[in-house]
């Protein structure tokens, strides 16, 4: 579409070539990458453009896209456009681990959740089959906390929905554990009292119960 063009030209007529290269790490590359080809330049504006030509009112995405995010309000203030909201939330470690993820003040990160690399996490709707199997396989450091993927998952999404994370145990493993709280869960598994398999357990079973609405709403 022509209007659609006309407006990516706009949002780059409203930003340096500097802003657009601080704002390629949107798309996972280094902003002092020395060989970056003149297409990816284009990405922010497009970026910027499809907020403004969707329209969305609230911009969600996780902290790698908030550059992007902030250049679409400064071009909306630039323009007198509608400025959208910026809403984000954390990051997921890719579940095969393989060193900690790192987010600089470029906004670069160095090990996610994506949809290029399946294995890395777990699609929208899954069976509680590959649930299971990819928890089983995923990174998990007893008392690791950062950059370890069941743990976040355990925070950022079952603890927010849920309320609670219910951890089934055996009697001779110390019985069950109820944590209400991202603070009761942190020390619990600090502790070495939460053991990795009965925390991936505990994460599935959750998983399965968040996810099992979707599977007849969004089947496939």
């Amino acid at each position: 579409r022509g209007e659609y063009w006309e407006r990516v030209i706009r949002v780059a007529k409203a930003m340096s070539l500097a802003r657009a290269k601080r704002a390629i790490t949107i798309m996972g590359r280094k902003e002092g990458e020395e060989e970056v080809d003149a297409s990816k330049l284009f990405y922010p504006a497009m970026q910027v453009a499809d907020i403004f030509e969707l329209p969305v009112e609230l911009a969600y995405a996780g902290m790698d896209q908030r550059r992007a995010h902030v250049l679409a309000r400064e071009v909306a203030h630039h323009y007198g456009w509608p400025v959208p909201v910026a809403l984000h939330t954390p990051l997921v470690s890719s579940l095969k681990g393989g060193g900690r993820m790192n987010m600089d003040d470029s906004g670069s990160l160095e090990r996610k959740m994506s949809k290029s690399d399946p294995g890395s996490g777990i699609p929208i709707p899954s069976s509680r089959e590959l649930i299971e199997e990819r928890l089983q396989k995923a990174f998990c450091p007893a008392k690791e906390v950062a950059g370890n993927p069941v743990l976040e998952l355990a925070r950022y999404v079952v603890l927010p929905w849920e309320g609670r994370l219910k951890v089934p145990r055996p009697a001779r493993f110390g019985g069950d554990l109820d944590l209400p709280t991202e603070e009761a869960l942190l020390t619990t598994w600090q502790s070495g009292v939460l053991h990795p398999v009965d925390l991936k357990k505990a994460v599935t079973e959750a998983l399965d119960r968040i996810i099992s609405p979707l599977r007849s709403s969004h089947p496939g």
